[in-house]
């Protein structure tokens, strides 16, 4: 599928973007990176004393780190050929969702503290573990994951029955981000399948694509959580499509 050449693409459009949409693609991730690195350089002048918060340092610090490596596969991407498109492409969605579900974790951080449910996903471990994860440990990778879904149920049926008080925007939001989480839990899982009967040859893909498929999954979650927090959900995952492979200098 190509890109739409609108004000905002998602990490979906990232998984599946056509080699000839690559140009709209990687400036619009590239404003989306700049965007947010202003908003956290200033989150960082308005929480008190952040640096010895050692969870909002922590979760500071991995945001800036997978800003690097994201704004890394931009340039990479930018001098590739269309014989290398599908394999860079899986790496950076997987790369670019872990940046979302990093940036979501964070603002759940400042805004409500960590909720069980995202802790049990264990998205930033998880990814960086599918990303590393052998062929001859597909099975183990792939249950892993299903085990991680498993464990969290409960914890995610629970922010279907706080969200009964909800109105006005925080239930729009909640409910948004529910059918987002519902469509990705089965991409999910068709993911893992797809990754444990993976070929030796495309395994490095697959497990990409597995990678990306959690993060997207996990950053869902985690607007969940702050649309049942009555708070304001904003995701990670809206990419403005203008601006340059410059601005990732700035």
């Amino acid at each position: 599928m190509g890109i739409p050449t609108v004000l905002e693409v998602r990490v979906l459009d990232v998984r599946d973007a056509s080699f000839e949409a690559r140009e709209n693609l990687l400036s619009g991730i590239a404003a989306r990176l700049g965007e947010d690195r202003r908003e956290f350089d200033e989150l960082k002048l308005r929480v008190t004393a952040w640096e010895s918060d050692a969870k909002f340092a922590i979760a500071m610090s991995d945001v800036y780190g997978r800003t690097t490596t994201v704004g890394a596969h931009l340039k990479t991407l930018s001098a590739a050929k269309a014989d290398g498109w599908i394999a860079a492409r899986a790496c950076l969605a997987a790369d670019y969702s872990a940046y979302a579900e990093a940036v979501t974790r964070l603002r759940v951080l400042v805004a409500a503290g960590p909720i069980a449910s995202s802790a049990l996903l264990d998205a930033r471990a998880t990814i960086d573990s599918v990303e590393a994860a052998r062929y001859d440990t597909r099975a183990e990778t792939g249950d892993s994951i299903k085990e991680k879904l498993w464990i969290s149920e409960p914890a995610v049926e629970a922010l279907v029955y706080r969200s009964r008080s909800l109105e006005g925007r925080a239930r729009s939001d909640f409910a948004a981000a529910v059918s987002d989480m519902k469509a990705g839990e089965k991409r999910l899982k068709a993911s893992i399948g797809a990754a444990t009967r993976s070929p030796s040859l495309a395994w490095a893909v697959a497990r990409a694509r597995l990678a990306a498929d959690y993060g997207i999954y996990a950053e869902a979650v985690g607007r969940a959580e702050l649309a049942a927090s009555g708070r304001r959900s904003i995701s990670a995952l809206r990419i403005p499509a203008s601006a340059s492979l410059a601005d990732l200098s700035k």
